[in-house]
């Protein structure tokens, strides 16, 4: 079977703050608290994928709505195809997936983006 990773998206959180090891527990009505069942626990919304539409949509969820969201993720990390890392041996960022060109013509996805 597939293996997923469940990644919940938190509202009101600076970005240092966000950790995937994080869970909600069910009693916890929207407060931080750890849980070890990301699945135990009741959610706004559920989006399979955490590449860059399923990661946009959830954000915009909990930053616009302020709903949560579970993220149900079949690889290890969020970003799909867009996701990069730091190489341990020479420092430099690098695409695992290959290099990608964004283009748009609009100011406000420019914004978004940045």
């Amino acid at each position: 079977g597939i293996i997923a990773t469940a990644w919940i998206v938190y509202i009101n959180m600076a970005p240092d703050e966000m950790d995937a090891n994080l869970r909600l527990s069910p009693e916890s009505s929207g407060s931080r608290v750890l849980s070890d069942d990301p699945f135990n626990v009741r959610y706004d919304n559920c989006i399979v994928g955490a590449g860059l539409s399923g990661s946009v949509i959830a954000e915009n969820y909990a930053r616009l709505l302020g709903q949560t969201s579970l993220i149900i993720e079949k690889r290890d990390h969020i970003g799909g195809n867009c996701y990069d890392y730091i190489d341990d041996d020479t420092g430099i960022r690098v695409s695992l997936y290959g290099a990608h060109l964004f283009h748009t013509k609009h100011e406000r996805v420019w914004e978004y983006v940045q």
